[in-house]
This record gives structure tokens, C-alpha cells and sequence, in this order.
């Protein structure tokens, strides 16, 4: 019979290949995972050429410029990093107007939308604050923005806090649009502004390293993955939400600027996957060498107790 050890080595040549697989395939990025420059933030389409439009992760944004709320009454965005019972919570901010023709409209639906299904909860984990970049809108129109939105939303309380819809002056809506890369020029001949399609979140600054009304992430477009805001407002809050399978999951998932959002990083994946690959073979080997070991003893403890009975059964010489 072969040495264990002789016998183990096609085991432990197997366990090398299963974690160097891993690493291998770790060198191909999966679709839509970030590779080493796809975090681009100067990739503008076409028709925004010209506007100003960049991510600024890490930017502190201008909390304590007046605007007004859809009743009319003077708030400003520091308002909003708290629940209602003054629990520090992230803001996802919307910046357009609200008589928009083109993007704004599918902006705010992606954003009801998203808030309907994710799991975290408007109002009590986060809040939503859409502020007009058009200085003519008033709190009047605000707030007949905000009721459909509420709707869309499944939220028929028109007084609901959780989504705000703010108006102001161009003095204090710029700074913060500028704070957070959002480009918008008005175009005369159309009586339109061009601007992007995105939404930003902001930390409330607790129990991390950012200041209050940090940006923390953007998600592009104009329809938001539940899963997708579920890690934005996740990051933003500096850990609030989630379970820690929702943390492992989550450490699967990077922020790619260029695409504008959670996106799964094939490297953590595979890292993920080798070291369950590990544990397996570690408990898989440490089984079987227990086995091996207590078979031999089997196997030395029959042999002892056969020799004694051929010394005791042995004639005498004389």
C-alpha cells in the first residue's frame, strides 16, 4: 500500500489548482465590473458637451443656503441630514426643475420607483430632497411636483416629509450644484436647460471621517436598481443598514464612477470564492487525514494483539 503521504499529494495538487483558478480568472473583469481606468469621470456624452458634468466624491456641499420648501417656508439643505425625531440619516439629492420636458420627469419616477422597492425606508433611513435649478419655479409648483411624486411613490400623504421639493434663488442653488459636479447652463432658444441625469448622496457625517453633507456616491441615468440604492444610501450612512450578509454582499459591489454605479468587482468575488474553496479543503483534508490516522491505529493495534497471541501459542523448546 502506498505512504498517506504519497496518497495525499494528488488531493493537494488539486487544492492548489482550486485556489490559483480564482486569481486567474480574477484577471478578466466580469461584465460591467470596473477595471483599472473605467473610473473616468470625464467621459460626457455628446449633448452635455459643454456643461460642466464630474463626479466629486468627497466634496463637502453647502448646507446652510436658503431655499424654500413646497409650503413656502425657508429651510436649508442641513435641515434634511435627520429623521423627524432628529436621528442623523444621508440625503439623496436631486438637482433639475420641475416643469422639465425631457429628463428631470424620468429622474424623479426612477427615483419613486426605486424608493418603492428598496429596502431601505424614506423618511426613517434616508430622505429625498429635488431642488429646482430654474429660479422662476415657485413652491406652488414644487408642490404639485412633489404630490405626483408621492403617488408614484404609494405615498398618498401629501404632507409625507420624507420627500422634500425645494425652490430658490440661483445664489443658492449653484454652490450646491457646483459642490457636487452637476453642470447646467440655460439655453435662451429653447427656453430649456441642459444639464445631466444623475442623483447624489450625501452623508449626514456621522460615525465615519466625512462632514455633514459629504458626497458619498452618484447612480447615472434615470432608472436606479433597488440593490443599487439599497448600497448607496448603505455607504452614505456610514453603515446604519444591514446585516452582516447584506456587508458581505456588499463588499462584492465597488462604485464605479464611470458607469455611475454598484457594480460587482470580479476580483472580491473571486477572493470570496477562493477562500470558500479554502475552508472547504481544509475541513475536506482534515477529515480525511483523521480518518487515515485512526485507521492505522487500527491497523498497529490489530497487528500488536495478533503477535501476542503467536508468542502465547508457540511451543516451548526444550
Amino acid at each position: 500500500m502506498l505512504p498517506f503521504r504519497t496518497r495525499l499529494r494528488p488531493l493537494a495538487t488539486a487544492a492548489l489548482v482550486l485556489l490559483l483558478a480564482p486569481l486567474a480568472t480574477a484577471q478578466r473583469a466580469l461584465p460591467g465590473a470596473p477595471t483599472d481606468g473605467d473610473d473616468d469621470p470625464t467621459a460626457i456624452p455628446a449633448p452635455l458637451r459643454g456643461v460642466d458634468v464630474g463626479q466629486r466624491i468627497g466634496n463637502a456641499v453647502p448646507l446652510d443656503a436658503p431655499l424654500l420648501d413646497e409650503s413656502g417656508n425657508t429651510v436649508r439643505l442641513r435641515d434634511y441630514l435627520a429623521d423627524g425625531e432628529g436621528n442623523p440619516v444621508p440625503v439623496l439629492l436631486n438637482l433639475g426643475y420641475y416643469d422639465c420636458p425631457l429628463l428631470c420627469v424620468p429622474v424623479r419616477t426612477g427615483i419613486a420607483d426605486a424608493a418603492r422597492q428598496a429596502a431601505a425606508v424614506p423618511g426613517r433611513d434616508y430622505r429625498i430632497v429635488s431642488i429646482s435649478i430654474k429660479p422662476e419655479e415657485s413652491p406652488d409648483v414644487a408642490n404639485l411636483y412633489k404630490t405626483r411624486a408621492l403617488k408614484r411613490m404609494n405615498r398618498l400623504d401629501t404632507t409625507d416629509a420624507s420627500w422634500a421639493f425645494l425652490t430658490g434663488p440661483e445664489s443658492s442653488v449653484r454652490p450646491i450644484a457646483d459642490a457636487v459636479g452637476f453642470g447646467y447652463r440655460y439655453l435662451p432658444a429653447q427656453d430649456d436647460y441642459a444639464h445631466g441625469a444623475y442623483i447624489t448622496f450625501l452623508s449626514p457625517g456621522e460615525g465615519d471621517e466625512t462632514t455633514p453633507g459629504t458626497v458619498t456616491s452618484y447612480l447615472n441615468g434615470v432608472k436606479y436598481p433597488p440593490q443599487q440604492l439599497d448600497l448607496a444610501i448603505g455607504d452614505a450612512s456610514a453603515g446604519s443598514l444591514g446585516s452582516p450578509f447584506a456587508g458581505l454582499i456588499a463588499w462584492c459591489y465597488q462604485f464605479s464612477g464611470a458607469h455611475g454605479q454598484y457594480v460587482i468587482v470580479a476580483k472580491r468575488v473571486m477572493a470570496l470564492a477562493g477562500l470558500v474553496i479554502l475552508v472547504v479543503l481544509v475541513v475536506v483534508l482534515g477529515l480525511l487525514f483523521k480518518w487515515e490516522r485512526a485507521r492505522h491505529a487500527r491497523l498497529r493495534a490489530g497487528g500488536a494483539g495478533g503477535g501476542e497471541a503467536d508468542d502465547a501459542g508457540a511451543p516451548a523448546a526444550g
